[in-house]
């Protein structure tokens, strides 16, 4: 029975056999649980409430000092609409933190083809992100864009690591 529950989630595989990543991935759920109240409170959807959650989880100042600076969402709007410039592109952001980039190139390859599915345009997007907790929050932003169309077969296309782990393993 515990098998067929597997097969039917969601989450990777990988995060449940890894102890350190299932880890990450019940704090984050804590810290979601903790702040649902004040989430559901706004009127700013699930953006706003996954926007409160990064807050509790990471001290901007603390991440500024470590040299993780998060795309603005205005300027990863701004960026999404000068590169993408038609709906079969291929993004990749390597260093894509809380995803807002990403957020934003969803968006622009949905407005092109409104008629491609949830599943359709994730495919289309990648991301590398070498903070766990970031890599997962990514995630979790990209399948939300329509979680009414999240089934087995969605993921987000997020990588756990540095990006120059990832080109030195090529």
């Amino acid at each position: 029975e515990k098998n067929s529950l597997i097969k039917e989630s969601i989450i990777p595989s990988y995060l449940l056999k890894d102890k350190d990543l299932a880890d990450i991935l019940t704090y984050f759920i804590k810290i979601l649980s903790e702040n649902i109240e004040e989430g559901i409170k706004q009127e700013g959807g699930i953006n706003y409430f996954l926007t409160v959650i990064k807050e509790k989880i990471y001290d901007k100042s603390e991440m500024h000092k470590k040299g993780k600076i998060m795309s603005d969402e205005i300027l990863s709007k701004m960026l999404a609409d000068l590169v993408v410039r038609k709906s079969t592109l291929k993004i990749i952001d390597p260093a894509c933190g809380d995803g807002n980039l990403l957020i934003a190139a969803y968006d622009k390859l949905k407005r092109f083809n409104p008629k491609d599915s949830h599943n359709d345009v994730l495919n289309r997007i990648y991301g590398i992100e070498i903070d766990p907790n970031l890599s997962q929050l990514s995630s979790f932003r990209l399948l939300a864009k329509d979680l009414n169309s999240v089934n087995q077969k969605t993921h987000a296309q997020i990588i756990n690591n540095d990006l120059f782990g990832v080109c030195d393993s090529k």
